[in-house]
């Protein structure tokens, strides 16, 4: 599949328009369409810049989680990236966002207000839950 339809598949599949990507990786509207239509690639640092989960939902205060990369900061040609989680509430309203330790991707669920998880700790699989007050 070309760059450019999976730009646009994967961010119709998250039910964004071009200026909601184009917000959340920090690029222009313009460019979105652009790298869209296959008149350009993104750069890697461009690629780089954001990365998100899908949105998971939290019945016991009735709230949606994403977890999320984004770019921290490049040391050489290397980038360094951080965990971000963003809450929202049921109208997709964003209430708050934080940088975490918690990776975006693997399997987690939420259950009673509270997020389950599996983590690597020191080459372990375990199974953790986390609370949040926020």
């Amino acid at each position: 599949m070309e760059t450019g339809k999976i730009i646009a598949t994967s961010r119709e599949t998250k039910g964004w328009s071009q200026t909601d990507l184009a917000n959340n990786s920090k690029v222009s509207r313009v460019m979105v369409g652009i790298y869209e239509r296959g008149e350009a690639v993104p750069s890697i640092d461009s690629a780089k810049k954001v990365s998100f989960s899908r949105f998971y939902y939290d019945d016991f205060h009735k709230k949606f989680w994403r977890f999320s990369m984004d770019l921290d900061k490049k040391i050489g040609d290397s980038a360094v990236l951080k965990e971000v989680v963003t809450l929202f509430d049921e109208n997709l309203n964003q209430l708050h966002e934080e940088v975490i330790p918690i990776p975006h991707f693997g399997f987690k669920f939420f259950k009673d207000g509270k997020l389950y998880s599996y983590v690597n700790v020191e080459d372990e699989l375990c199974f953790v839950v986390f609370t949040f007050n926020f």
